[in-house]
């Protein structure tokens, strides 16, 4: 078991890592311009999205996605569509934006087309 009096178990080896302060600052200098571009392109839209069912949709999505990845790793760049789908339907469910969502639904659709092309091809 893992959880043991509402802690954690983690091996001592994570316990002893350090990290640098000065590398994370140059981390976070570097990624602050980036996450405040995303900022901008997100914001709650199309909730219906959501909200009820349709989140267990984008939830199937995002499982059909991770299985498919399997097979198309085999295919050059084949795992990309299911890498941006899961990437577009995650962001939307983090940022509440329904529309990265439905860019994330294009994604798995064209990742099933892909898969059913190249097992039945």
């Amino acid at each position: 078991m893992s959880v043991r009096a509402g802690a954690p178990w983690v091996p001592q080896s994570l316990r002893d890592l350090e990290v640098d302060g000065a590398r994370t600052r140059r981390a976070i200098e570097w990624m602050e311009p980036k996450a405040r571009r995303l900022a901008v392109l997100t914001r709650p839209r199309w909730q219906v999205l959501l909200d009820g069912p349709a989140i267990h949709v984008a939830v199937g999505a995002l499982c059909l996605l991770a299985l498919l990845m399997y097979p198309l790793a085999l295919v050059p760049w084949g795992v990309l569509p299911c890498a941006a789908g899961i990437s577009a339907i995650g962001l939307g469910l983090l940022t509440r934006d329904g529309v990265f969502i439905v860019t994330g639904m294009a994604f798995a659709v064209a990742a099933s087309a892909l898969g059913l092309v190249l097992t039945f091809a």
